[in-house]
């Protein structure tokens, strides 16, 4: 498989719609919100298609559950055709949800099966953060597509400006020499107490785990099949039953999955299956203004 210049955006959309209830909810989860202008989704799609363009690729990719299929192609179509209509948008269409790593393996599978012989960097982006400004994050992205250009699993972490306690930390290491503004991570931290994300913020060592990656499509396929098998061969099954149709408002496509094969998934996210297991693990610190709305 040859390294490839590509650069794929997987939108991660989903959600029980129960945190910011009554605002979200079942059928309007938080990613739909309007924050100013655009919604959560929007602007996401926005960031990332901005990526799209300095990267010369053009497909986006949305994660998302069947029942959102339209109300996401109202949402994100126009902030396309405004980025000047030459993006491909696809969506993978879940039955139900089974977390991240299950989402991100069918996300590789598609872009194996879109781009056989290519290396693909995928740009793991959730729905629902807000972040600002949009330069800064584009300048970060490419430095975490460049990390994972050169092999490594590359989170976004970003930096603490208070003591959270509701987030993950991630433990900076050793720089990776290659990368200006890389770090090979050291270890991962669940949402510690006060007292000790107090002394997080005062090493320097730590960085709130974004929740962001890029990932070369092998290199994240081969880290499933050592780390959680079961992920990667039930994606595989459940990818070999996909069914496309054509994306009616854009040039994409659009897949769907049998509801029993996708129930056999394990729910589990990327962090538990990949990211804390992998040796080849950095990290990007982020200064641009982000929240995890809710």
């Amino acid at each position: 498989m040859s390294n490839s210049n590509r650069v794929i955006p997987v939108i991660l959309c989903g959600g029980a719609g129960t945190r910011l209830w009554p605002l979200s909810r079942k059928n309007f989860p938080k990613p739909f919100l309007k924050v100013g202008a655009e919604s959560l989704i929007a602007q996401t799609v926005r960031r990332a298609a901005e990526v799209v363009k300095a990267a010369t690729s053009e497909d986006i990719l949305l994660v998302s559950n069947e029942s959102y299929q339209f109300l996401l192609q109202d949402e994100c179509m126009p902030v396309l055709q405004s980025e000047g209509g030459s993006m491909a948008l696809h969506q993978l269409l879940e039955p139900q949800g089974r977390n991240t790593a299950p989402a991100i393996a069918l996300a590789a599978q598609w872009a194996q099966a879109r781009y056989p012989g290519e290396n693909p960097v995928l740009l793991v982006l959730p729905a629902d953060h807000l972040i600002n400004p949009v330069a800064e994050f584009v300048r970060v992205a490419q430095q975490a597509v460049a990390a994972a250009r050169k092999g490594w699993l590359t989170c976004f972490g970003i930096t603490p400006s208070t003591p959270e306690t509701g987030f993950g930390y991630i433990q900076q290491g050793a720089p990776v020499d290659e990368i200006n503004g890389a770090f090979a991570v050291q270890r991962f931290v669940e949402k510690p107490k006060l007292e000790v994300a107090m002394e997080y913020l005062a090493s320097g060592q730590y960085v709130w785990n974004g929740g962001m990656f890029a990932l070369r499509t092998g290199d994240l396929l081969q880290a499933l099949e050592k780390n959680e098998p079961g992920v990667a061969t039930q994606a595989q099954t459940v990818w070999a039953g996909a069914r496309e149709s054509k994306n009616a408002k854009a040039s994409g496509s659009v897949f769907t999955f049998n509801k029993d094969e996708f129930a056999k998934l394990p729910d589990i996210s990327i962090d538990y299956a990949v990211m804390e297991k992998a040796s080849n693990v950095a990290v990007v610190a982020a200064s641009f203004q982000w929240s995890d709305i809710g």
